[in-house]
C-alpha cells in the first residue's frame, strides 16, 4: 500500500524498493509525477502480542465482531427458501458454522476467557439449530481450521481437533520467566461498537451521564495514558500523529471539545518536577503537518489546535519557572521539546531541474481540491489558496519533504511502552468516538534511577529509534559521551538532542544546492518565548515549499468534532 519504509526514508530514490510501492497523499495526484517523486516517507510502529494478553485482544475482536457482524448469524429467514427448508443466505450459515467452531475450540482452552457471556448463553439455541441445518445442507466434514492450528501449537489443541487442557507445569515455568513483564490491553470503545461482556462493569467502564439508555463507555486508553504520565519519574518520549487536547486551558477556542487531559498531565507533571527542583523532560515527535493537502481546511484547523495545545503546555511550564524564581536560569524548552521528522536528499540528476509543464485543467482541479470537500462552509480568499503546481516545483527543486509520523507510541522512563492505534487527541481518547486499542507494556525488573538508566528491552527499542532519527553519523562520532542517551532527562542529553535537531532543520531549509541531512529529527518551527507563548521562527511563517500554508494554521468552518 506504499507505506512500507526502512530507516533511510528515501524521497527520490524510488527505482528499486519503492518502484511499484509509491505513496504520496500530500500532493494532488493530477500534478504528481511518480517517476520523479517525492514519495511520502512513513514512520510507524507496530507490536506483536503473545501470551495471556493476546486473549484480551481476541476478546476485543469477538466483542466487536458480535456488534458489527453478529446480525449475519441470526438474520431473519428469507421468503425464498430451498427445498430442504434452508435459506439461500449461505453467508449466514457459514458464519454460524465458523462461530460454532470458535466456541468449541476455545471452550476448554486458556482462551475461553475471551468468550463473552452473551456469546455463551444468549441465542445459543438459535445458533445450534442453524449449525445443524448447515451440516445437513453442506454435509460439512470436521477438519482442522487455522485457529485449531494456532492453539495446538501453543499446547491447547490436538491434531484431531479436540481440546486439551493446558499443561500446568509448562504454564508455571513460562510464568516464572516472564513475571517481571506485564502487558495490559487498553482501549477506547463503547456499546455502539462492541457488545461488552456482562462481567465488565464500573469502574472498568462508565455509564455516559448524558445517555438515556445507560450507554456504556470503555475509555481505559485515556486512563492508561494519564496513569503512566502521573507515575513518570525522569522522562517521557512520545511519537504521535496528532497532539491535541485539554482545550479548556487553551488561550482561545476553549469550547473546541478536546477535553482529554493528556497534554495538561504533561504540563502538570513537569510543573511538579520544577517545584521540587528535579530534572525531567518530555520529547514529542509529530508530523510537520497532518496528511492531506497543506492548504485544505482540515489541515489548517488541526495545525491551529495543535499550536494552541503546545502553547498551553509551554505557558504553564513558564508560569511554574517564574513562581520558583528560576527565570533566567531555566526556560520552557528545558523541560518540553517538540520535533518533527524530515528528509532532504542531494541532487544527483539534472533531470530534476526541469520545470513541470503548465496545464490549465490541472490548475483548475487543484483549486477544486482546495474548496471541496475539505472546505465545509468556508469562504477563502483566492490569494490564500495554495498554488500546488508552484509548491510541487519547489519540492522538486529543494528535494525535501516531511517524514509522516503515523506512530502512536508512549515510552516512560524506559520501563513502560504503550503501542497501538490511539493518537493524542479527543477522537482517540473519548471512548465514544473512534475505536482504538493499544498494548501497555511494563518491565517490572528494570527500575531506573537518576544516573543509572536501565538496560531493558524498552530501552533498547528507544535507542534504536533515536539511532534512526538522529542519524548514524552522530553515533559514530567520538566527541561526545554515548552514555548521555541512557539519561534522557540529563540537561546535557537534552541540549545535544536539541542541537542536532536544530542543525538538521537548518540543512533542511538551507538555500542553494540541496544537501543530505545527517539525521531526520528536526526542531519544530516554533519559537518559544520565555513566557511560554509561541511565535513563528523568523522567516518561517509558512510550511517549507508551500508558501501559502501557515505553520500555525487558522480558523475554519470545519466542525470541531472532525478535527479534534
Amino acid at each position: 500500500n506504499g507505506r512500507y519504509d526502512d530507516s533511510s526514508k528515501t524521497l527520490f530514490n524510488i527505482d528499486r524498493t519503492h518502484k511499484d510501492d509509491f505513496y504520496q497523499n500530500c500532493i494532488p495526484p493530477a500534478l504528481l509525477l511518480k517517476d520523479r517523486g517525492p514519495r511520502e516517507p512513513w514512520q510507524d510502529i507496530h507490536a506483536r502480542i503473545t501470551g495471556a494478553a493476546a486473549v484480551d485482544l481476541l476478546k476485543n475482536f469477538i466483542e466487536r465482531w458480535h456488534k458489527q457482524a453478529g446480525w449475519l448469524r441470526f438474520a431473519p429467514r428469507q421468503n425464498n427458501c430451498c427445498k430442504n427448508g434452508c435459506t439461500n443466505n449461505s453467508n449466514r450459515i457459514r458464519n454460524a458454522v465458523e462461530m460454532r467452531k470458535l466456541e468449541k475450540l476455545l471452550k476448554y482452552s486458556v482462551a475461553a476467557a475471551a468468550l463473552p457471556q452473551a456469546f455463551l448463553k444468549e441465542k445459543k439455541q438459535d445458533m445450534d439449530a442453524l449449525f445443524n441445518k448447515a451440516q445437513e445442507v453442506f454435509r460439512l466434514r470436521r477438519r482442522n481450521s487455522e485457529l485449531t492450528d494456532f492453539f495446538r501449537e501453543r499446547g491447547v489443541g490436538s491434531a484431531d481437533g479436540t481440546i486439551k487442557h493446558s499443561n500446568k507445569k509448562r504454564e508455571n515455568k513460562a510464568n516464572a520467566n516472564v513475571n517481571d513483564k506485564v502487558i495490559q490491553i487498553i482501549r477506547s470503545a463503547d456499546d455502539n461498537s462492541a457488545i461488552f461482556d456482562k462481567r465488565i462493569q464500573p469502574p472498568r467502564i462508565y455509564i455516559d451521564p448524558l445517555s438515556k439508555h445507560n450507554h456504556k463507555v470503555d475509555n481505559s486508553m485515556h486512563k492508561g495514558y494519564v496513569h503512566h504520565i502521573r507515575h513518570a519519574k525522569n522522562f517521557i518520549y512520545i511519537e504521535s500523529q496528532y497532539f491535541i487536547g485539554s482545550s479548556h486551558l487553551w488561550a482561545e477556542a476553549r469550547n473546541a471539545g478536546a477535553t482529554n487531559l493528556v497534554p495538561a498531565e504533561f504540563a502538570e507533571k513537569i510543573c511538579s518536577k520544577i517545584r521540587v527542583n528535579e530534572p525531567f523532560h518530555v520529547y514529542v515527535i509529530v508530523p510537520l503537518y497532518p496528511e492531506g493537502f497543506p492548504g485544505s481546511s482540515p489541515v489548517k484547523q488541526i495545525l491551529r489546535f495543535r499550536m494552541l495545545t503546545v502553547q498551553m503546555v509551554y505557558t504553564r511550564i513558564a508560569k511554574a519557572i517564574k513562581e520558583q524564581g528560576l527565570t533566567g536560569q531555566k526556560t520552557p524548552t528545558d523541560y518540553f521539546s517538540v520535533f518533527f521528522l524530515g528528509n532532504r536528499e542531494a541532487d544527483d540528476s539534472e533531470l530534476l531541474h526541469s520545470e513541470i509543464p503548465e496545464n490549465q485543467d490541472e490548475n483548475k482541479l487543484v483549486k477544486t481540491l482546495n474548496r471541496s470537500p475539505n472546505t465545509i462552509g468556508e469562504e477563502e480568499d483566492v490569494e490564500d489558496v495554495e498554488d500546488y503546481g508552484n509548491a510541487y516545483q519547489n519540492v522538486l527543486r529543494n528535494r525535501r519533504f516531511q517524514i509522516y509520523v503515523h506512530s502512536k507510541l508512549l515510552i516512560v522512563d524506559d520501563q513502560v511502552a504503550v503501542i497501538g492505534s490511539a493518537n493524542i487527541n479527543q477522537r482517540s481518547f473519548d471512548g465514544r468516538r473512534d475505536t482504538e486499542i493499544s498494548a501497555s507494556m511494563f518491565e517490572g525488573s528494570q527500575v531506573s534511577s537518576v544516573g543509572h538508566g536501565p538496560k531493558s528491552k524498552i530501552y533498547g527499542f528507544r535507542m534504536s529509534l533515536w539511532w534512526e532519527h538522529l542519524g548514524k553519523a552522530l553515533f559514530e562520532r567520538q566527541d561526545w559521551d554515548r552514555s548521555l542517551f541512557d539519561r534522557p532527562w540529563d540537561p546535557e542529553c537534552i541540549r545535544l538532542v536539541q542541537k542536532e535537531a536544530k542543525q538538521n532543520w537548518e540543512t533542511f531549509i538551507a538555500e542553494g544546492k540541496p544537501q543530505h541531512v545527517k539525521g531526520h529529527l528536526m526542531r519544530f518551527p516554533y519559537h518559544v518565548n520565555d513566557d511560554g507563548t509561541i511565535t513563528h521562527l523568523e522567516g518561517h511563517t509558512y510550511i517549507p515549499d508551500f508558501p501559502k500554508s501557515l505553520i500555525f494554521g487558522c480558523k475554519t468552518m470545519i466542525p470541531n468534532f472532525i478535527t479534534t
